[in-house]
């Protein structure tokens, strides 16, 4: 009993550390040029973001209507 016990607790305790060590990559989409004050400031805000958190949370940004058509955004 006590040997399951302990390889459930290690089982566990390598679940959450690698949970802890892992980066997020998240995706933005706009239907707008790179050059649109908009997007000038969500380029800044995710690169800040990724500087911040040393990489762990990070953006992929698409701009120009890449992934959502400018209409399904509006």
């Amino acid at each position: 009993m006590r040997t399951l016990k302990l390889l459930l607790l290690s089982g566990v305790i390598s679940l959450a550390a690698t949970n802890l060590a892992s980066a997020e990559t998240y995706r933005a989409a706009a239907w707008q040029p790179d050059t649109d004050n908009s997007i000038v400031g969500m380029l800044w805000f995710t690169n800040e973001l990724a500087k911040a958190t040393d990489g762990e949370i990070t953006f992929e940004v698409f701009t120009g209507g890449v992934l959502v058509p400018p209409k399904s955004m509006l």
